[in-house]
């Protein structure tokens, strides 16, 4: 179509998480700009299909399935769904 393709974002998960699957998850995210730096912050619920927790929610992070842990600090694929810089964290 002539297009150029959209630039990838990538954020650091903000906290621990863990799953019960070993499925690709599609983790419900708040976004949060610290000092230049895009954070994922989960956002409580019962699972990526869980749409009630949207409006909180700027996007999700793709969690690959190969494993059930998650840290802190490590870097996703984020897919956006409400177009936001990130929230600014308040000091």
């Amino acid at each position: 179509l002539g297009l150029e393709p959209l630039p990838q974002d990538f954020a650091r998960l903000a906290s621990p998480f863990s799953t019960n699957s070993l499925l690709t998850f599609f983790l419900q995210v708040a976004l949060q700009n610290a000092e230049g730096e895009l954070l994922a912050v989960p956002v409580q619920g019962k699972g990526s299909g869980d749409l009630a927790n949207l409006a909180d929610a700027d996007a999700f992070i793709e969690l690959p399935g190969n494993r059930t842990e998650y840290g802190r600090g490590e870097l996703f694929r984020v897919f956006r769904f409400r177009h936001s810089g990130g929230r600014h964290l308040e000091e």
